[in-house]
């Protein structure tokens, strides 16, 4: 560390190395690299036409992994907007094969450093003379980034700082970047059929705006006060204060927290930390900001996770935060509630809601779809999903995306980016942690205050399950009749059949009777092991009605 206490330094060009700055040069590397892709694309698809997908399979896994591997390199090349955008696709085991995901994820850890001399500049521009600002400054970064880096100071009382600096000519090379991109966007759209399933112009959108506020440092300072506020009741979690005499759009000054990266298993075992605890509470932590508060922390990867020794979680980094809207949590709690129950119809009702799912849709079918896919890939424990056969499961996904009218809203690009590191970090952690576990109170709470405290969810419950029980006869019946009338065709021959149908058919009047007051009884079992006593008399009581009225229809 050195004490900054010397003159200023003029602004210097571009060093040898440095990515290039200058618009019509990024914009043309880009779209090359865009181009070449789709190049290759076509390429593939001429050769399974001609000679078959034979040809075309021994083609493909070269020609995906030099993709890769031309994505990453132009990445490190060019940095900016470029590597965000490859970090964000290196989280995203839905849209790209794992070659991609492999070779992207070396990106968070490659962000080159931008010289001093030039990120003083920007420095003494915002905050005046580092002398007067800091007691000492660090001339070395502790972390680079695409937009920004971090360097350690020490306050005038001795306090620790963390420095949070945009990269020298940033402005402009995002700018250039977004336009790019945008010219990407439309060939995609035109020229191939992502258009279908992504809906690409929102989506450009969406990142622009984001984007644009991670620019703001004076944005991402009142999102950590307002993260902070919003989780101040959840213990063992620290999130830096913000300095504002000393931030500006371009520079932000905070409180110094250290801790060890979340993804460092050897040093939190050597501590003593509970690995499963610490997953636990990462899961809470993030279940408590999309779902209750509805703004939460956009990219939780491990460099913005860290671990205080007594094991309280520090989370870093509010440039990139996603809001929801209190009408789309509301469906996400549906949604929630319908995975955790595994009930497909909820699931796809809520899918509709959220403008997953195109109004025109065949309900029936997908109902079908979704009750396949949670009975065949449903998992209590994260170890559960690493067993599960991914390459089969992102087969159904991919086949049922392809064949029905699904398209992705851009509110939720950054949810899912989100959700996806969340999971690779608790499964990195403890991969047995029991999500069931985790989700159930939620669920629980969710559903109540969607249909009117406990009592208003058994109530809907016994409905539900009463008007599936009193459905049973009246179903039989029908077949019956249409056994009786001749619809249904059978060789069976019975005498009598007409009297031991009519037998059968009160039978199975008497059998729903039963099966419901017993179902009852059950109910308030149950309620009251949830220490909901007024719901489980309410059950009770019924139940007793109803054995009442059968004895009174006896006689």
């Amino acid at each position: 560390m050195s004490t900054v206490n010397v003159p200023s330094i003029p602004h210097s060009p571009d060093h040898r190395g440095s990515p290039p700055s200058r618009p019509a040069v990024r914009i043309y590397l880009v779209l090359s690299l865009f181009l070449s892709i789709l190049l290759d694309h076509w390429r593939l698809r001429w050769i399974m036409r001609l000679y078959g997908p034979t040809a075309a399979e021994a083609r493909l896994e070269r020609t995906m992994h030099r993709q890769a591997v031309r994505i990453r390199e132009t990445a490190e090349r060019m940095g900016g907007l470029v590597v965000k955008v490859g970090q964000f696709l290196s989280s995203r085991l839905d849209l790209l094969p794992k070659v991609f995901i492999q070779e992207l994820a070396t990106l968070q850890d490659r962000v080159r450093q931008a010289p001093w001399d030039e990120v003083r500049v920007v420095l003494e521009a915002e905050v005046g003379p580092l002398d007067q600002a800091y007691l000492s400054f660090e001339t070395t970064p502790m972390a680079s980034a695409s937009l920004g880096q971090v360097y350690g100071a020490v306050d005038w009382d001795g306090r620790p700082l963390a420095v949070k600096v945009q990269r020298p000519h940033i402005d402009r090379i995002v700018q250039a970047d977004l336009r790019a991109l945008g010219l990407v966007v439309l060939l995609a759209t035109r020229l191939t059929s992502l258009s279908r399933t992504f809906d690409l112009p929102r989506l450009l959108e969406e990142f622009r705006r984001t984007v644009l506020e991670e620019l703001d440092y004076e944005a991402e300072a009142d999102n950590a006060a307002s993260i902070r506020q919003e989780t101040a009741d959840l213990a063992q979690l620290r999130i830096p204060h913000v300095h504002r005499d000393r931030s500006t759009r371009r520079v932000l000054t905070m409180e110094r927290l250290d801790g060890i990266k979340i993804s460092d298993v050897a040093k939190l075992e050597a501590l003593g930390i509970s690995r499963q605890a610490l997953a636990e509470r990462v899961i809470h932590l993030y279940l408590h900001m999309v779902m209750d508060s509805g703004f939460f922390h956009a990219d939780p990867h491990p460099g913005n996770l860290l671990v205080q020794p007594d094991g309280t979680l520090v989370l870093l980094d509010f440039g990139m935060v996603g809001r929801l809207a209190p009408a789309a949590r509301r469906q996400l709690r549906r949604l929630f509630v319908g995975l955790s129950e595994r009930r497909p119809q909820v699931v796809v009702d809520s899918l509709f809601a959220l403008g997953v799912l195109h109004p025109d849709a065949d309900r029936r079918r997908l109902r079908s779809r979704a009750a396949y896919l949670l009975e065949r890939y449903y998992a209590e424990t994260l170890q559960d999903m690493r067993q599960t056969d991914v390459e089969a499961m992102l087969a159904d996904i991919e086949q049922l995306v392809r064949e029905e009218p699904i398209q992705f809203p851009a509110q939720f690009a950054f949810l899912g980016r989100a959700v996806s590191m969340l999971v690779g970090v608790a499964t990195h952690l403890d991969p047995s942690v029991n999500l069931v576990k985790l989700f159930t109170p939620y669920a629980r709470r969710f559903v109540t205050q969607e249909e009117g405290g406990t009592a208003g969810y058994a109530w809907n419950r016994a409905k539900d399950w009463g008007q599936s029980v009193l459905a049973l006869p009246p179903m039989a019946r029908r077949v019956l009749r249409r056994i009786e009338d001749g619809e249904l065709e059978a060789t069976i021959q019975w005498p009598d059949g007409e009297h031991a149908l009519g037998r059968m058919d009160h039978g199975l009047d008497a059998v729903a009777g039963a099966i419901y007051t017993v179902g009852l009884l059950a109910l308030g079992i149950w309620l009251t092991r949830l220490g909901w006593t007024l719901s489980a008399l309410l059950a009770w009581a019924a139940a007793a009605a109803r054995l009442a009225w059968r004895a009174l229809a006896r006689r």
